[in-house]
């Protein structure tokens, strides 16, 4: 024992020993300093790279990649703490009392000390410029905004700082209202040096629509496209790589048929990355990251903006191609059960509303027995819908004091797509008679209102892809139920007249020859032909296609134009309704 005890002490005075006199870069690089063995000072090491030689008793490795995370997020931190705002867009904490229901009071906040999610101490939301506002208004409110000073370039485009400037003001001014998520008070500079692909994303929407140069938005296709998949092959990844992609998404590349469209793929990888990256969670977004990580004030609004139009964006694209995605989550739901709430937009607070309300349909109808049996249990569906309908009524008569156009234009395109559900159920029933003729009423309604609007501020033109899809959706209510039995209660003449203005908005949607938008207003130009040729006056509205959800009348109406026009003939898996899986 007392050997054993005698060889301990021993190595144990060595340990201490070697842990005395190795120099402080021989023991971050881990490797065997010649001082331990009485060697002379510098080190052979330190003598060899010129570095000072120096004994440091209480030094501990760095981790370099956490330091280095660490200071990334101390820019990003003072970054945002720089931010310019406005002080006449800016409502103070005094004039804002605390909403009750914080998340702080609920969740472990990971948090900087003193932000509480959800909490009317937040910094100013990102403004939303309304449609609705005087050319003046805006004009003031754009001057504000911060400018370029250095060119850029991508492939062979080089773009002047003039150039860019003029795209980010056309963007913010024309495309930004629609979905309000990104801060319009950052320069373009600022945006390149977090993100190219941001940055060149958003001159590429705005390149749409220049008259001055029609070519830069086709010859920017390859090279944003090329970047843009890059970034997603290429982790980690960041914010701004989920805030590109809802972009692209909004306002995707021009293609000529749904089955080349990958919006939907987009926007569900979209989702995945900022999930893994906490944006749903940013009370707890320690349990995302590798590093402690708080978020200041700035961030935590950031996040739950791109969060929510990520959410927007999935259910916008999810409806029409009739998947059912997430019908929500608890950050989705706070936000939209907060009466008011500065941490985001109000503008966008309403579009995600509305969108969670879309969700909950598809989410409760695919999970009646007529999506999930071969057998459907007669009255089931109807029973839900009628529901369903009362819940949207509910929803809309809530709020009505407070729409604009838009939101109004909104509001029935997600109630068109609850419509879609009833045309689905077998005909002789009166609530279903009643229900599809509110939906006629509705698209026609909507189609008038958004000609209006776009009349008065030209505004189709720069609109995203859901307004392309609800326009489609009501010329395709108008078309289905106009040519049917139920054309004695309707006012079919304006429905006609109404179809043909859905037809020239399309028209006006489409930016490159035989893209989505143009080839759907030929679609529906030579749909409505056909019918008019074929008397169904003594048949009720009805589906074929009916496995898509809300997406069902759109793929049915495809598929009658295939038949019609394409060569297709219909086969008994048409019949059944099994077409289009």
């Amino acid at each position: 024992m007392p050997r054993a005890r005698q060889r301990t002490g021993t190595s144990e005075a060595t340990g201490q020993r070697s842990r005395r006199i190795a120099c402080r870069n021989c023991r971050q690089a881990k490797m065997r300093c010649e001082l331990s063995a009485g060697g002379p000072v510098p080190c052979h090491r330190c003598r060899r790279l010129d570095r000072e030689c120096k004994v440091d008793t209480e030094y501990k490795r760095i981790n370099r990649q956490e330091k280095l995370e660490e200071l990334e997020e101390e820019i990003r931190q003072l970054r945002s703490s720089i931010k310019t705002t406005t002080s006449s867009d800016s409502r103070t904490v005094e004039n804002n009392p605390p909403v009750n229901g914080m998340l702080s009071s609920q969740f472990p906040t990971m948090l900087s000390p003193g932000v509480s999610v959800l909490s009317n101490e937040i910094l100013p939301a990102v403004p939303a410029i309304s449609f609705e506002e005087s050319p003046g208004s805006s004009s003031r409110r754009l001057s504000q905004f911060p400018g370029s000073s250095s060119s850029r370039s991508i492939g062979h485009i080089r773009l002047e700082s003039s150039q860019i400037d003029a795209y980010f003001h056309l963007f913010f001014e024309k495309y930004f209202p629609h979905l309000p998520f990104l801060d319009p008070f950052v320069s373009p500079d600022e945006y390149y040096l977090r993100s190219p692909l941001l940055f060149w994303m958003i001159v590429y929407v705005s390149s749409r629509r220049v008259p001055d140069e029609p070519g830069l938005g086709v010859s920017l296709i390859p090279p944003v496209k090329k970047l843009l998949w890059e970034s997603i092959s290429s982790p980690p990844h960041s914010w701004e790589l989920v805030q590109s992609i809802i972009l692209v998404c909004m306002w995707p590349f021009p293609t000529s048929s749904l089955s080349t469209d990958n919006s939907i793929v987009l926007v569900t990888t979209a989702q995945t990355i900022a999930m893994r990256l906490g944006l749903h969670r940013p009370d707890a977004i320690q349990d995302f990251s590798r590093t402690n990580r708080r978020l200041s004030k700035s961030e935590v609004s950031e996040a739950l903006r791109t969060w929510s139009a990520c959410f927007i964006a999935a259910q916008s694209l999810a409806v029409t191609d009739g998947q059912p995605l997430m019908a929500s989550d608890l950050m989705i739901d706070r936000l939209c059960d907060q009466e008011t709430t500065d941490i985001i937009p109000e503008a966008l607070r309403f579009q995600l509303v509305v969108a969670r309300f879309a969700a909950r349909v598809c989410s409760v109808m695919s999970g009646t027995s007529k999506f999930t049996t071969d057998v459907p249990r007669l009255g089931e569906s109807l029973s839900v819908l009628a529901l369903l309908e009362q819940e949207f009524m509910d929803m809309s008569s809530s709020i009505a004091n407070n729409l604009t156009v838009e939101d109004r234009i909104l509001l029935d395109g997600t109630g068109l797509h609850l419509y879609v559900f009833f045309l689905i159920e077998p005909g002789g029933s009166d609530i279903r008679r009643r229900a599809l003729l509110r939906a006629f009423h509705m698209a026609t309604t909507l189609i008038a209102q958004l000609h209006g609007l776009d009349k008065e501020h030209g505004m189709i033109e720069f609109g995203p892809l859901s307004h392309f899809r609800t326009v489609s959706l009501s010329a395709m209510f108008i078309l289905k139920i106009g040519h049917s039995s139920y054309a004695e209660y309707l006012d079919c003449e304006r429905g006609k007249h109404l179809f043909h203005v859905a037809t020239q908005l399309m028209r006006r949607m489409s930016i490159e020859d035989n893209d989505l938008p143009g080839r759907m207003s030929k679609i529906m130009t030579q749909l409505w032909s056909a019918q008019a040729r074929i008397d169904k006056t003594n048949e009720e509205p009805s589906l074929k296609l009916r496995t898509r959800l809300s997406g069902s009348l759109l793929h049915d109406s495809l598929w009658s134009w295939r038949e019609t026009f394409g060569g297709q003939a219909g086969d008994v898996d048409r019949q059944n309704g099994l077409a289009g899986i």
